[in-house]
């Protein structure tokens, strides 16, 4: 059974307005400028189609929600109207049903399709929701002034017991503090709008996340890309319970988290602060994949991106590799992956034996062997003092 959607009816389209002027002749006027402009019918349907088209087929409909995603984005921020949107949609996926009713098709079949609809009309009306979301200004009140003035306090070497005061907030003695990155990700056919619309939603839910975690006692610096938390001890305790503020953020904004923790004292936070901003620095400069990570997870190659002699050293030693971005890549993943192949090939979408025998050239062109014991001391060495020379990231 086919499973084209039937087209809404036109009347929620934006029609440019006639009117007559004094010498008779008929001139197009454009819509009132009071009035919020409609998105267009036909988009939203097509965009219904789409979906359900995807999903008929088996897909995850990763495509079609990008690009629904980017298209509420852009009528939200044309101040369409969402009511409109949400009719429009309605009323198509309303014709679609009916065509199911008139099809002729047995029971089975209507069901499973009745199924097909419901999914797709919640994957619609959640994308539309969470673009025109996103595009509200938060209150005021969200910004927490009183607390963010104490969150700057800390970070930034000052007393904070005014601050503190003004706002309740009870200061703790020592602070868990996580430098904590929001990956975005777009499965879209144009990834940069998609991403800004994600950016601005994980933002918005992290931020209300912290915002009722120990009632307040959390404070938090974040931008869509990521920011600082301080987490007071001993609410979070344990490395446990580290675990689990990433995983419920990781969780809540629904998009990949990577983060780093230091544990400090009070006074010592600033400091901490900048130690695990490099910490997070390293861990991206390395690939690593997302997660949390503590000094302990990454000490040596923490040490080994230290400005000083032993790091242009160490970054020079696969040099050779300069014209071979392949092979360059196989090294890079291959570590990543923690010496794993076939994760390795999995990735690089090559057989298990290519990336034995690019380890072997890439052996005969730098000198040392990656896959002995001490090659492969040497050779981490070098990703984490080459990855980094080459990342520097501007904070």
């Amino acid at each position: 059974m086919g499973v084209e959607i039937a087209a809404a009816p036109s009347s929620v389209e934006q029609l440019p307005v006639e009117w007559a002027e004094p010498d008779g002749e008929r001139t197009a006027r454009a819509p009132s400028p009071h009035l919020p402009p409609a998105a267009p019918a036909d988009e939203i349907t097509g965009l219904c189609h789409e979906v359900l088209r995807e999903l008929s087929s088996g897909g995850r409909c990763s495509s079609a929600a990008a690009r629904l995603a980017e298209a509420a984005d852009r009528w939200a921020r044309r101040k369409s109207s969402l009511e409109t949107v949400h009719h429009t949609v309605f009323e198509t996926f309303r014709l679609h049903l009916e065509s199911l009713r008139t099809s002729g098709d047995n029971l089975d079949t209507i069901m499973t399709s009745v199924g097909r609809v419901l999914d797709a009309l919640e994957i619609v009306t959640t994308g539309v929701a969470d673009a025109y979301s996103a595009t509200v200004p938060d209150a005021p009140e969200d910004y927490r002034p009183s607390s963010d003035a104490v969150t700057s306090a800390l970070l930034g070497g000052r007393s904070a017991a005014a601050a503190a005061r003004e706002c309740g907030v009870e200061l703790a003695e020592h602070y868990y503090v996580l430098a904590i990155s929001l990956q975005a990700e777009s499965a879209g056919h144009s990834p940069a709008a998609d991403v800004s619309v994600q950016a601005r939603l994980a933002l918005r839910r992290a931020r209300a996340v912290l915002e009722r975690m120990g009632n307040g006692a959390v404070l938090f610096q974040l931008s869509p890309s990521g920011g600082t938390v301080l987490l007071p001890y001993p609410f979070v305790g344990s490395d446990r319970c580290l675990d689990h503020v990433v995983h419920t953020l990781s969780a809540a904004t629904r998009t990949p988290i990577t983060a780093t923790a230091v544990h400090a004292a009070r006074a010592a936070v600033p400091a901490a602060a900048t130690q695990a901003h490099e910490l997070l620095d390293t861990v991206h400069a390395l690939r690593c994949r997302p997660g949390l990570y503590r000094m302990r997870d990454l000490a040596l190659e923490y040490q080994l991106t230290r400005p000083g002699p032993a790091l242009e050293i160490l970054g020079t030693l696969l040099d050779p590799l300069d014209d071979h971005p392949e092979l360059t890549e196989t090294l890079v993943r291959h570590c990543g992956n923690e010496l794993n192949r076939q994760r390795t090939a999995h990735e690089m979408r090559v057989h298990t034996n290519t990336v034995d025998y690019r380890l072997k050239r890439i052996g005969r062109l730098i000198g040392v062997d990656p896959t002995s014991p001490s090659g492969l001391l040497q050779v981490r060495a070098a990703l984490v003092a080459r990855a980094y020379r080459a990342h520097i990231p501007a904070r």
